[in-house]
């Protein structure tokens, strides 16, 4: 975004006849609008606060425009917790977060009623031992470690770090607070400095909502940070939080069957496939003659079955195309550099679903979508290459033991293989590279099975007939 002056040069000279410098100079109306644009974009959620960092400016008049927009403060030290208190910021309109903290601090902090947030794993002891309680509320800085990348750009690098905690120090420390009686827990991020990319906060959301995934972590695979404690606590709330369902959607009946079949009843299960609209692909032209090309369209992830696919065009001899992004940019960097000097694989890069799916989908023979099917999310989902590939009438190769496997064969639309026995991907490859036939026959099926489903066309349909149910 092109940055633009809100003040020019003619305007500054009168005010400096009037104030002398150095002084600043707000913008208060582009201050107003970009937090009225931010309020607008999390209004989907009633629980959003936004807190202002008050060390970056502790302006009062910044911070009082700010709190008519419904900002809370962010403090990390005394002075700031003593500004917020003098503009009648207290309770959990306070966020106070701090490194090295010492006792009046944190007694301060607690005064106001302020949200603690600790940074490190030894803090619990000597929080509750300076305010002689572990407050209900409270929460803790994550450290995920490693490098902190965005596409080819090292942001940071968090490993390196003497802030917030590693995953298992963070669920120890849950343990730990929630046994002195903590009840509502948060987890706190700062992993890159300075940046001006608009890609840091999802990339910073994703690393958030995947160590909060609790229910992976302590309910599906509980061996890996568990707790029976943690467990049981999940699955009374989560129980408890059913009983306001009115309708649970998937897009996979197995969630429900893997999941929720004993926390709601399975006539209030709606079932929304993960679909595209068929709009989308009506100029979609299906590719005739040239090399034979197997396609992976969508986010680059599972290196060990995309090495394989690598290897196995090498051996058997067809093209690669990678149409995305990956799903970290390590992993991408990873298979691009894996895939270097070979003249039959190719990258797109990222592209836009609405405009450029079809054209992809028309330069491919063949759909690649093998996962790890030792991951129970990859055996109970249903990826929207396989409908992709159906209205593309493309055969689709998916892994065995998974659900999407069993669909692909039911309805003839494709081939399942292992995900880790590159021989048999290599077998499945070779016949569906040289038989036309063979490729012929899945396309059929696939006509077939979309004619079967025509009074249902659209991505739009299916959510209309799921609400009027």
């Amino acid at each position: 975004m092109k940055k633009k002056p809100f003040v020019t040069k003619e305007q500054l000279d009168e005010i400096m006849k009037k104030y002398p410098t150095p002084f600043h100079l707000y913008d208060e109306k582009g201050i107003r609008k970009n937090m009225q644009a931010l309020k607008e974009a999390f209004a989907w959620n009633p629980g959003y606060k936004e807190y202002f960092a008050v060390k970056a400016t502790p302006n009062p008049f910044l911070i009082d425009i700010l709190r008519e927009y419904g900002c809370g403060c962010d403090c990390s030290s005394y002075t700031e917790l003593l500004l917020s208190d003098a503009m009648g910021v207290k309770g959990e309109d306070i966020m106070f977060s701090s490194n090295d903290t010492p006792r009046e601090e944190y007694e301060l902090a607690h005064k106001l009623g302020a949200i603690i947030n600790l940074d490190d794993i030894t803090h619990l002891g000597f929080i509750e031992e300076t305010i002689g309680e572990i407050p209900e509320t409270i929460s803790c800085r994550y450290n995920p470690g490693g490098l902190f990348k965005i596409s080819n750009d090292i942001m940071d690098n968090p490993g390196d770090a003497k802030f917030g905690m590693t995953t298992e120090q963070l669920f120890e420390a849950f343990k730990i607070l929630k046994s002195k009686g903590a009840k509502e827990f948060g987890i706190h991020a700062f992993l890159a400095s300075n940046t001006v990319t608009n890609e840091y906060y999802p990339m910073l959301a994703k690393v958030l909502f995947e160590v909060a995934d609790l229910r992976e972590n302590y309910i599906v695979r509980p061996k890996k940070l568990a707790n029976r404690i943690i467990t049981d606590a999940l699955l009374r709330k989560e129980k408890k939080a059913f009983k306001n369902v009115d309708y649970l959607v998937v897009t996979s009946p197995k969630f429900y069957d893997m999941h929720y079949k004993d926390l709601i009843s399975k006539e209030r299960m709606l079932f929304i496939p993960n679909a595209p609209d068929a709009e989308i692909f009506k100029n979609y032209k299906k590719k005739e003659g040239g090399t034979f090309t197997v396609g992976f369209i969508g986010g680059i992830r599972y290196l060990k079955q995309m090495k394989m696919l690598v290897d196995v065009a090498n051996e058997v001899g067809f093209d690669v195309l990678f149409a995305g992004a990956g799903g970290t940019s390590s992993e991408y960097d990873e298979i691009r550099k894996y895939c270097e000097g070979r003249k039959n694989i190719t990258f797109t890069g990222r592209y836009n679903y609405d405009t450029e799916i079809a054209g992809l989908y028309g330069k491919v023979d063949c759909v690649f979508s093998v996962y790890d099917a030792d991951n129970l999310n990859v055996r109970i989902a249903l990826p929207n290459k396989l409908y992709e590939s159906i209205i593309c009438e493309l055969p689709i190769i998916v892994a065995k033991g998974t659900y999407v496997s069993e669909l692909v064969e039911q309805y003839g639309v494709g081939v399942a293989v292992s995900h880790v026995d590159k021989n048999d991907f290599e077998q499945v490859m070779r016949r569906m590279k040289d038989d036309l036939d063979y490729r012929l026959m899945f396309a059929k099926k696939c006509k077939e099975y979309k004619d079967s489903q025509n009074n249902i066309t659209t991505i739009n349909d299916l959510e209309r007939m799921a609400l009027d149910r």
